[in-house]
């Protein structure tokens, strides 16, 4: 199924965007303890989907533990498109074909990192995730003559960042309190 109908489930609590489907809010990658993604008899409370995703993030402990992430692509890691294909087939065919390019230029970096540890010992704890994406990358757009002023190659940039920090305290035996942001 599509992401409207799967249930996401994030610490307990429901994390769907009622209003278009899919996720209301996303998390770093660095702030996820485990994730469970069930497709079939899985629990009435979930109420809903072909799908529940159910994601618990990650707490501070009495250590304090951090971790840093990076995820590179570029342009020698790519393939060609589809599109690429056929307007480098256009363009070989055009008096321009000296100067046609094999593929666009593509570029992404995503990185991040965590820190978590006590702020008292065995009661209250800390814990943050930070990611960035950033993503530049082109779009080759064709009217077939249509519309000719709006032919061309436009750059798409993108650019993301994810923060999630979370205070959590035992406050006494079977009393747990949780807050995040």
């Amino acid at each position: 199924g599509n992401g409207r109908n799967v249930d996401y489930v994030v610490d307990g609590g429901d994390n769907n965007d009622d209003t278009i489907g899919g996720l209301a809010q996303l998390y770093p990658l660095e702030g996820i303890q485990q994730f469970n993604l069930q497709t079939q008899r899985f629990d009435a409370q979930y109420g809903r989907g072909t799908g529940v995703l159910n994601v618990v993030t990650k707490s501070g402990t009495n250590d304090v533990h951090g971790s840093a992430i990076t995820f590179l692509r570029d342009t020698a890691l790519n393939a060609r498109t589809m599109t690429e294909d056929l307007t480098r087939t256009a363009c070989l065919a055009s008096a321009a074909a000296a100067s046609c390019p094999d593929k666009q230029e593509y570029r992404r970096y995503q990185y991040g990192g965590s820190l978590g540890g006590p702020i008292a010992h065995d009661k209250v704890f800390y814990f943050a995730a930070l990611e960035r994406t950033q993503q530049d990358t082109r779009q080759t757009v064709d009217t077939l003559g249509l519309f000719p002023a709006e032919d061309g190659v436009f750059p798409i940039p993108v650019r993301e960042n994810l923060f999630t920090g979370k205070l959590t305290a035992n406050l006494r035996s079977g009393h747990y309190f949780a807050v995040r942001y």
